[in-house]
């Protein structure tokens, strides 16, 4: 609308911001209405169903702007049918995209363009819309986050996701694919590319191409098949994820499920017995591992900070409480803290506890550690197949629990990295170490582990190195992987 108009369009401002491409749409709605109703080509990458509250205004006789009427815009208002709701558009997101059915024409284009891809809407027709939307993208659900919309008007639409280099692919599709659908519409750009139309096929050619076809299509079977195979595993290990993200009773069941993957036998979720029995007892311990003695007592935290003294040292209360009551100095504690939960794991304070906490855990016969600590001690064990009575034992100590397993010895630090020859500098400094040892590196979110084959002092051959020398151990890892300072220990078997 024009400065002077008396007529105009009033939008309601919701969080804060104005989202304009609903009104885009509307104002472009009756351009986008003549190119669909004279067979042309639509080309969308899907958003979810966002809709503005726009009004339209007029100026009274005293010049003063009224509201009117509501328009029904939204993201979607662009052609009569999502209107309409004939198309329906779900607000949903992920990063897996699966092909609908056999390789076509799309395959071999959308195929360069599906790493990082993510989809941020599904699309579903109704029973009102007569006319085809062939999916050509699903999601994990089966649900289609890709298709092919067309109607009676020779025009047709191809929705997609967000895929990688947008840019790219249209000019891909339109120097190439849809010039071959819709010739009409590119007179200058087909040239003589009809030739490698179908009808003109020579056999041979597309006996080939039929295998083609079949090998991409056992591909994505395959593909399919391995994320099923992902997904379990996720399935099977997501309490690990959980303790990095959960709080309250769902903490407490991911630390549950986390400790029987550790094996132990004997774990008692208090707060589910005392509401079974509806006993309306006081606040307990959240869990209690009684497999051996001591008796270990679980109090489990799930905060947005660092913990506070009354966080961890609650635990001495429940411990003294269960001394009397069942008449034995053999109870011990063990905080679990799932600190700063809002942040990804690497971004929080490595060592959240303090120096007074972790001096009185000592004095108290308790155990402090964090939910990121626990989590790279069960992945490490579970990548490495270690004993698990070298993490359980580490439950039962006081004062701070480290990431080391009770098997790892410290030998050193990697000083230097030979790229050339993918040769490792360690300075030897409490443990010996020799031709045949394994030996593991701690990274800050993993643990790497390899069996010593050849090492040298001082361009050297040697058998053995010895506390003080700085010797060079051939490796199966890279310069990313092992940098300076990374502690490095002996691995006993």
């Amino acid at each position: 609308m024009t400065r002077d108009s008396d007529v105009d369009v009033r939008i309601r401002l919701l969080n804060g911001f104005v989202d304009p491409r609903p009104l885009t749409m509307l104002l472009h709605k009756q351009d986008f209405g003549v190119i669909w109703s004279n067979g042309g080509i639509f080309i969308v990458f899907a958003e979810p169903f966002i809709k503005q509250e726009i009004y339209s205004a007029e100026k009274n006789s005293w010049k003063e702007w009224q509201l009117k009427s509501e328009l029904e815009v939204n993201l979607w208002s662009f052609l009569p049918f999502f209107e309409k709701e004939m198309i329906i558009i779900n607000d949903s997101s992920g990063d897996e995209l699966f092909y609908a059915e056999k390789p076509n024409h799309w395959t071999p284009i959308l195929t360069k363009y599906l790493k990082n891809a993510h989809y941020t809407a599904t699309i579903h027709k109704s029973f009102r819309f007569n006319s085809e939307l062939l999916p050509i993208l699903l999601n994990k659900y089966k649900e289609p986050i890709g298709c092919l919309l067309a109607t009676n008007t020779n025009s047709f639409m191809v929705i997609l996701p967000h895929l990688n280099n947008k840019g790219d692919l249209l000019v891909e599709l339109v120097s190439s694919l849809l010039p071959e659908i819709k010739p009409e519409l590119f007179p200058f750009n087909e040239g003589s590319k009809w030739i490698n139309r179908i009808d003109y096929e020579l056999n041979e050619v597309k006996i080939i191409k039929s295998e083609i076809e079949k090998i991409i299509d056992e591909k994505e079977k395959l593909i399919f098949l391995l994320n099923q195979k992902i997904e379990s595993i996720k399935e099977k290990y997501s309490s690990l994820f959980k303790i990095l993200t959960k709080t309250g009773e769902d903490l407490v069941e991911a630390i549950e499920e986390v400790l029987n993957i550790l094996d132990f036998k004997n774990v008692k979720n208090i707060d589910k017995e005392i509401e079974s029995k509806n006993t309306g007892l006081p606040r307990q311990e959240d869990l209690q591992i009684l497999d051996i003695e001591p008796s270990l007592l679980v109090e489990v935290k799930g905060i947005i900070r660092l913990p506070r003294e009354d966080d961890t040292f609650q635990i001495v209360k429940y411990i003294t409480r269960r001394m009397k009551e069942w008449k034995k100095t053999t109870v011990r504690g063990l905080v679990i803290v799932n600190h700063q939960k809002n942040l990804p794991a690497l971004d929080r304070e490595v060592n959240p506890f303090t120096e007074q906490q972790i001096k009185d855990a000592k004095h108290n016969d308790f155990a402090l550690i964090t939910t990121w600590t626990s989590f790279l001690l069960v992945k490490g064990m579970l990548k490495h197949n270690w004993n698990k009575d070298n993490i359980r034992r580490k439950f039962y100590k006081s004062g701070m629990i480290d990431r080391i397993p009770e098997h790892y010895v410290f030998v050193g630090n990697i000083e230097n990295y030979w790229e050339h020859h993918n040769v490792v500098g360690i300075k030897i400094e409490s443990e010996s170490i020799k031709i045949g040892d394994r030996i593991g590196y701690v990274l800050e979110n993993d643990y790497l582990e390899e069996e010593i084959k050849s090492m040298q002092v001082e361009k050297v051959d040697r058998i053995e190195a010895k506390i003080g020398e700085l010797v060079g151990i051939k490796t199966i890892f890279n310069k990313d992987e092992l940098k300076k300072k990374i502690k490095v220990y002996k691995v006993i078997q």
